[in-house]
Order: structure tokens, then C-alpha cells, then sequence
């Protein structure tokens, strides 16, 4: 049958001085198969956790814009689980592959900030969703080089009032370039590109009524040049957010 099976567990214990203490077991499991060489399918879950910060819990300050945030003592730990059912297909001696993979992200007691109260606050969400699907390509059409690309459609979701997460955006992709082999030199051009995405626009709110509006999509290009001597060491130039 050609299947594999891979689980695990992890525990996060955490002990503040301030009293708080959180204590989680989070397993995670996948399940694959190989119908031949070329092909794999595959399920997995996993459940996630993330213990609020100190800060978050505690710190109070004020914004060099005015914006006064305080700590919420009462915050809970944020429980996500994670699904992910995926297919990859090799072409032409592996120099081709193309991969689907569909995910589904359901999160309760989600750390957020609350912005329509003052002072500003993280909160708990009564929970949020994610639902998307992912597409990715990777070529290698001669010897020293090397192309991928993908593109991600993705649906965030408040699931209390089934609104848009603040900051998620509906689709974003990338495209790269790696061209290598000469003096053990490698060359990475790489151009992503982000999604409109929702925020609340608290700088021009009038008293709590704060307007929601939206970030436009943008692009952004980054080239990196390595160097990987004889003696394991590498060197690298980078320029980013061209």
C-alpha cells in the first residue's frame, strides 16, 4: 500500500512570577501515501498553542501617537488546530512538480486587540477560521537553475460575527529565481505580492467609533547573492522590499 504514518506530541508548560501557569499537550499526526515514485497524497492535523506574552498580559504604555494600550491579566491561552490535505506530482525526472494542498486552521480563544475600547487591550476571539487552498510550483529546466512559484487563496474569518480578521489577506503569491554553479556562487531574485487586507483605522477615529478600512495590495522584490566557501562558511549580500 505504500503508507506512511508519522505522529508526535509536544508540551508547552509555562510558570509566570505573576501567578499565571498554562500546561498543554498538543499532538500532531500525518498520513501518506505513494501510489508510485512520482505521486504522493497526503492528511495531517495538528493542534497548536500559544501562551499570552507578558506584554500582553501586562504592559502598559502609551503610542508616540497617543494610543494608550494595558495588559489583560484575564487573557486565556490561544488553542488552534490545523488540517491539511495535500497532493504532489513529479514530472520529467523530477525537474517538474506541481502541489496542491487545501488547509483548514480552526482557532479558539484567539489573541486579538481590541481597538474600539481605551485604553487598547489583547482579548480573547470566541474563536476564528481559516479556510484555503495553496498551489505551488517548482522547475528545474537546466542544470543551474531553479524556479518556484505559488499562489495562496485563503478565507480568515472571525467565526463570533463571521467577519474578516483584521490584516488577513484574501490571496497572496511569489515568484523565484535561483541561478547557481559559478564559482560557487548562487543568485536568489524573488518578487511576492500581498492581498488588500482590513484594519481599524484608530487614528482617524471619533471617540469609539472607529472606521474599518482597507490596505491596498502591494508587490515586494528581494535578490540575495551567496557565496559558500570550501570551509562551510557562507557569505551573503542581500537588498529587500525593493
Amino acid at each position: 500500500w505504500n503508507l506512511e504514518l508519522t505522529g508526535g506530541v509536544r508540551l508547552d508548560a509555562y510558570w509566570y512570577s505573576t501567578g499565571q501557569q498554562y500546561l498543554s499537550v498538543s499532538p500532531k499526526a500525518r498520513i501518506a501515501w505513494r501510489p508510485d515514485p512520482q505521486t504522493v497524497i497526503w492528511l495531517a492535523a495538528n493542534r497548536g498553542f500559544r501562551a499570552p506574552s507578558i506584554g500582553e498580559l501586562y504592559l502598559r504604555y502609551e503610542t508616540s501617537f497617543g494610543l494608550d494600550f494595558q495588559g489583560n491579566p484575564n487573557l486565556q491561552p490561544e488553542v488552534p488546530w490545523a488540517f491539511e490535505a495535500g497532493a504532489r506530482r513529479s514530472f520529467f525526472e523530477r525537474r517538474l512538480s506541481l502541489e496542491l494542498v487545501a488547509f483548514w486552521n480552526q482557532g479558539s480563544d484567539t489573541i486579538d486587540f481590541d481597538y474600539r475600547a481605551l485604553p487598547v487591550s489583547a482579548m480573547n476571539l470566541q474563536g476564528s477560521r481559516v479556510l484555503g487552498l495553496e498551489l505551488s510550483v517548482r522547475a528545474r529546466p537546466v542544470d543551474h537553475l531553479s524556479l518556484w512559484a505559488s499562489a495562496t487563496y485563503m478565507d480568515a474569518r472571525n467565526t463570533e460575527d463571521d467577519s474578516r480578521l483584521l490584516y488577513q489577506p484574501f490571496w497572496k503569491g511569489a515568484l523565484a529565481a535561483t541561478l547557481s554553479g559559478w564559482l560557487d556562487l548562487s543568485l536568489t531574485l524573488k518578487i511576492q505580492a500581498v492581498g488588500d487586507r482590513q484594519y481599524d483605522d484608530f487614528l482617524d477615529a471619533e471617540m469609539l467609533d472607529i472606521p474599518r478600512r482597507s490596505l491596498d495590495a502591494y508587490w515586494l522584490a528581494d535578490a540575495k547573492l551567496r557565496w559558500q566557501s570550501p570551509w562551510a562558511v557562507e557569505l551573503a549580500l542581500g537588498v529587500q522590499n525593493l
